[in-house]
């Protein structure tokens, strides 16, 4: 009996970690790059962080996506989701823009198992 009950809450314990995110799409290596290079002493507070947004804002050269989060914290596509993102950004006009999205899936740690990538909003910026 007991075996069983753990067997069945192993089995749906990633449903309760499904959910809905939303955010900029961005280049999830350039913006883990500039989080880690900058003082630990300065957090978030001495950091232009709508300079980082755009010097990490996603492009068709990207490969690894994340979202940024109001709070500054960001999550990875998985495999599926980065080829969804491809999809949004290739079927965009070539301009520089920040694309505010929303991803449906299951989160794993920092990493969302996507379902779905949608557009919320573009806003340009150059």
């Amino acid at each position: 009996m007991q075996l069983r009950l753990v067997s069945l809450l192993l089995g749906l314990s990633p449903l309760g970690f499904a959910g809905t995110w939303s955010g900029y799409l961005v280049s999830s290596r350039c913006y883990q790059s500039a989080m880690n290079n900058g003082s630990q002493d300065a957090g978030l507070v001495g950091r232009d962080m709508n300079r980082t947004l755009r010097q990490c804002a996603a492009t068709y050269k990207t490969k690894k996506f994340g979202i940024v989060q109001n709070d500054w914290t960001s999550l990875k596509l998985d495999a599926a989701g980065n080829q969804k993102a491809a999809a949004i950004i290739h079927a965009a006009p070539k301009r520089s823009a920040l694309y505010c999205v929303t991803v449906h899936g299951v989160r794993h740690k920092n990493r969302i198992n996507t379902g779905t990538v949608t557009t919320a909003s573009v806003r340009r910026y150059r």
